[in-house]
């Protein structure tokens, strides 16, 4: 509940165009079912905290849609032979994810602070064993983040850093096309209360 209410302190602040930019592409997500721009918008913003670089900007929301299409409450991984679905919530976390960082891993938001929690503490280890710098030290840290160890993965992506990486291929081409100056190319239109969901 906490890490809900930090996140949407900061709604108050109109979106950047670069903002706008990623939740309209987050919303084409083709897992998700009619997202909601605002949740999505306070979500996206709890990367600031992680200090993450601007190439990298939007992983959470790629991730959000690769792993359970936003949906604070969705079950995976149930076929590990375990008799249970061990992965739970927006970035889908196994339950070491709750021994080691105590996440709350139905909430959507305290979720998403531990899964970049998580990466950044990969930043150091990676940057030894890889030599890599800028957003190539991000793109393998996040892999080494949520893949099992014991390897270096210096040359591995995630499916998350794909997405990410076509959403600001889109981006980019988007802003070759002009523009009307008035126009709001992303209708952030639900209500900000929504933001809330079940999660919290």
């Amino acid at each position: 509940m906490i890490a809900t209410m930090m996140a949407l302190s900061v709604l108050g602040m109109p979106p950047s165009l670069e903002e706008r930019e990623i939740v309209e592409q987050a919303v084409t997500c083709r897992n998700a079912r009619d997202p909601d721009p605002w949740f999505l918008l306070s979500v996206l913003r709890l990367e600031d905290s992680a200090n993450v670089p601007a190439s990298m900007r939007g992983i959470t929301l790629s991730t959000g849609c690769v792993e359970s299409g936003y949906r604070p409450l969705a079950l995976g991984d149930c076929n590990y032979g375990y008799g249970k679905c061990m992965a739970k919530g927006f970035a889908q976390l196994w339950p070491w994810w709750e021994r080691r960082y105590g996440v709350d891993r139905w909430n959507a938001h305290h979720s998403v602070e531990t899964y970049l929690h998580h990466v950044v503490r990969q930043l150091k280890k990676t940057r030894k064993l890889c030599k890599h710098k800028g957003e190539r030290l991000w793109r393998t840290a996040e892999a080494r983040a949520v893949r099992s160890g014991g390897k270096k993965r210096c040359g591995e992506s995630t499916a998350h850093y794909r997405l990410l990486k076509k959403w600001k291929r889109v981006m980019k081409k988007s802003r070759e096309v002009p523009h009307h100056p008035l126009e709001v190319r992303t209708p952030l239109k639900k209500n900000r209360a929504q933001c809330t969901s079940k999660e919290g």
